[in-house]
């Protein structure tokens, strides 16, 4: 059951982002992304936005900018 596989790792995660892939690149060791219509929940917080771009650097991404980042209340 996925929902139920969701929920259970659902206390594990503390921060989360889930949007489309617009385009990766790689260079070395480094991955650049573009991502575009996500969502995330940073510390407890949900957001949206439009477009956002990172680079993933072993496990970890490092989001450097946003489009139109909408808070919900």
């Amino acid at each position: 059951d996925v929902l139920g596989d969701a929920a259970e790792l659902q206390d594990d995660i503390s921060n989360l982002i889930l949007a489309q892939f617009e385009k990766v690149t790689r260079s070395k060791s480094k991955w650049k992304c573009v991502l575009k219509e996500g969502m995330m929940n940073i510390n407890g917080k949900d957001y949206t936005f439009s477009k956002a771009t990172g680079e993933f650097i072993g496990n970890y991404l490092f989001v450097k900018g946003f489009g139109h980042i909408y808070s919900s209340l």
